[in-house]
């Protein structure tokens, strides 16, 4: 039945002038015991739930981790931590050295890449990037561990349980002109 609802939607959007390609996808997705799975920011018809929102207070914050494991070159874990909170004078911050990457029982540490927060419509958003690098490469099998003042907002220390995170592999449908790089 979802094979038949595919080949319909690409009939139509083909008839529309859009074509659907797809491309072969490897995505960590979130457990949804750990977080509140939703799609990332993408643009393929059948994205992988790749971002995970816990809520903390009145405050959202979201996690995704995407990885580059290419033969002949060290593995990336790059995880994007976003914070989402109503207008407020509390300030956050995300201090690196007490995140970490388990791995197949390696423990991976992060290295800040950036970190930006600015004032929304309907509050503040914060984002920080960090990367973890493995030379061996990246198991099927992830999780996220945080340390207590990994997470700051308005000074306190807010508690954050560890995030497993699962390998996936597919092809996800994208409708050109909207294809990844």
């Amino acid at each position: 039945m979802r094979l038949l609802i595919c080949a319909a939607v690409a009939a139509t959007l083909a008839l529309a002038g859009c074509v659907p390609i797809p491309i072969a996808q490897k995505a960590y997705v979130p457990n949804p015991s750990d977080t509140t799975p939703r799609h990332g920011s993408g643009c393929a018809f059948n994205e992988a739930r790749t971002t995970g929102d816990r809520k903390v207070g009145d405050a959202t914050v979201s996690v995704s981790l995407s990885v580059e494991d290419k033969a002949g070159e060290t593995a990336r874990a790059r995880l994007w931590l976003f914070v989402d909170r109503p207008a407020s004078s509390k300030r956050v911050s995300v201090t690196a050295s007490r995140i970490r990457l388990l791995d197949d029982g390696r423990t991976l540490t992060a290295r800040p890449v950036s970190f930006e927060e600015k004032t929304v419509k309907n509050g503040t958003h914060s984002t920080a990037v960090l990367v973890f690098t493995s030379p061996s490469g990246m198991g099927e099998k992830l999780s996220l561990t945080f340390d207590p003042g990994a997470i700051r907002i308005g000074g306190r220390a807010i508690p954050f349980a560890p995030i497993r995170f699962e390998k996936k592999e597919g092809p996800a449908i994208y409708i050109f002109p909207c294809i990844p790089t």
